[in-house]
């Protein structure tokens, strides 16, 4: 079994439901690792392996939180994940016991140069941060483990989206 890191990095996968169906909001997703291979760029199916998230979520080191994004302002944006990775990851750190020296965000679809700066200005207090964005290239995914497991996670919570407010680690707003 692997071992998380003795460095504190922490490394987040971002995706989002993509607006799917007539529901009335989306769902965005963050996966969080203390593994750096999670963090590696690699190519991935198209097809997502939805088997494997429960297995890889529970090996220690790794978790998920994921908010339901409503209204009006949330559909009508082409990219919503900037705007709920602070909130997201704020709250799992509530409950991580170490301090983070580094912070890799990593999310899917563009992202734009104020968006980062943005991103940035919210984790000052996190000595060392680094923002990377990756856009699929005819479906097919090369990014890191945790923006393809936060795919995998977003597209079944989105599928679960009626039993959502249950979960403890689903927010709304």
């Amino acid at each position: 079994m692997q071992k998380p890191l003795e460095e504190k990095a922490l490394y987040v996968g971002f995706d989002d439901s993509n607006h799917a169906g007539k529901r009335e909001g989306e769902v965005a997703t963050a996966i969080f690792s203390l593994y750096y291979e999670d963090s590696l760029v690699k190519k991935f199916n198209k097809r997502s392996h939805t088997g494997e998230i429960k297995e890889w979520l529970s090996a220690p080191g790794r978790d998920y939180r994921a908010v339901i994004l409503k209204g009006k302002r949330f559909r009508e944006t082409h990219n919503n994940l900037p705007y709920a990775a602070p909130f997201l990851v704020n709250n799992f750190l509530e409950s991580f016991e170490d301090k983070i020296i580094r912070l890799e965000l990593h999310f899917d679809g563009q992202l734009k140069h104020q968006q980062i700066s943005e991103l940035k200005k919210s984790f000052s207090y996190i000595p060392e941060v680094y923002i990377a964005y990756y856009v699929k290239k005819q479906g097919i995914h090369n990014c890191p483990k945790v923006v393809y497991m936060a795919d995998i996670q977003s597209h079944l919570l989105y599928e679960e989206y009626d039993k959502l407010i249950e979960n403890d680690r689903i927010i709304s707003f």
